[in-house]
């Protein structure tokens, strides 16, 4: 085993936290943000706050409003928001910018947690800026399975 090995994302992470405002400023510091379901809804939320070398979104989150409608996660993002989606336009990737980011959105057909039309819909109103792979016979989670074949569709984006 390696000492790279023995690492964790921790590690990249510097000691002083107002240095991570700084991280992507110097060409050899390019960063991947990448996130799945929640996790992908920040990373599209991070995407208007600097230039990424590549934002992946594994079956985001990118309608608030629409995920509000459709009651998802019994009541998710109104928990999360503690308000209406539609009062917070500031955290709804719908709505956000995207900062010039080449962003990728990959997302199971078959997804019943979160359904693929959020991604369809958050995708064409940004086009030509984003790619939307569609994973046939992948549901929400097989996307972040290593043993599912889904998983390679999100290796080749990298």
């Amino acid at each position: 085993m390696s000492e790279s090995d023995d690492r964790s994302v921790f590690d990249l992470i510097p000691p002083e936290p107002e240095k991570i405002l700084h991280y992507g400023e110097d060409a050899d510091q390019e960063l991947i943000v990448i996130g799945h379901s929640a996790g992908a809804h920040l990373a599209l939320c991070a995407a208007p706050t600097m230039v990424f070398k590549k934002i992946i979104a594994l079956a985001p989150v990118a309608d608030l409003v629409a995920a509000q409608d459709l009651e998802l996660g019994e009541g998710a993002v109104t928990n999360y928001l503690g308000c209406a989606a539609a009062d917070r336009a500031d955290l709804d990737p719908i709505k956000l910018g995207t900062n010039e980011n080449l962003i990728t959105v990959i997302h199971g057909v078959e997804d019943h947690r979160v359904p693929i039309e959020l991604s369809r819909t958050y995708c064409a109103s940004k086009q030509p800026q984003i790619d939307l792979i569609e994973v046939e016979d992948a549901g929400h989670f097989d996307l972040i399975n290593p043993n599912h074949a889904a998983f390679l569709e999100v290796l080749r984006v990298f």
